[in-house]
This record gives C-alpha cells, structure tokens and sequence, in this order.
C-alpha cells in the first residue's frame, strides 16, 4: 500500500493553498522592510487569518506618501499665511504715521 497519484495531488494542492497566503504577502508592495518580515511570520503562523488582518490594516506606501505630502502642503500653506501676516505687522508698525503739518 503506497501513495496514490491522487494523494500525491491533494498533498500538493494542500501544501500550495498554505503557501499561498504567504506568497501573497511576500508579493505585495504595501509593507517594506522589518514590518513585511513580522508580516511574513503572522502569515506563516496564521495562514489565511494572518493574511486577511495584513490586507485589512496595513495602508499602501503610495496612500503614506500622498498622506504626508497633504500634510506638508497644509503646513506649508499655514506658514505661509503666518508670514505674510508678520510681514503685513511689519509694514504697517514701520509705516510713517501722517500728521497735519501747518
């Protein structure tokens, strides 16, 4: 009694529907570095579950990027108002004053 060609199939398709997940993982551009690799381990351990938690909380660098350039631009604009606000303080404590000469 040996391994058929059919459970010889099923381990296969069984060991590639394990796998799958942390392929996916290890694929995806949203996570780089230490936080991809603790990703790969929740994977590895969790299989399917680990996978869905990773799709649902972790955010794409591309939605981080855009993120902190709206940030930076609203910083931007808000120092920029503060400027002009000084200048104007500026200009207008070094405005001469006009007094009635007789």
């Amino acid at each position: 009694m040996g391994v058929t060609e059919t459970d010889l199939l099923l381990y296969i398709i069984g060991i590639c529907f394990f796998l799958l997940p942390i392929a996916l993982v290890a694929g995806d551009k949203r996570a780089i570095g230490q936080s991809k690799n603790m990703w790969l381990l929740a994977t590895l351990f969790l299989s399917w579950l680990g996978w869905l938690v990773y799709i649902s909380t972790v955010q794409a660098e591309e939605e981080k990027k855009k993120e902190q350039q709206r940030r930076a631009e609203k910083k931007a604009a808000e120092e920029s108002k503060r400027r002009a606000a000084k200048i104007q303080q500026q200009a207008a404590a070094a405005a001469p004053t006009k007094t009635n000469k007789k």
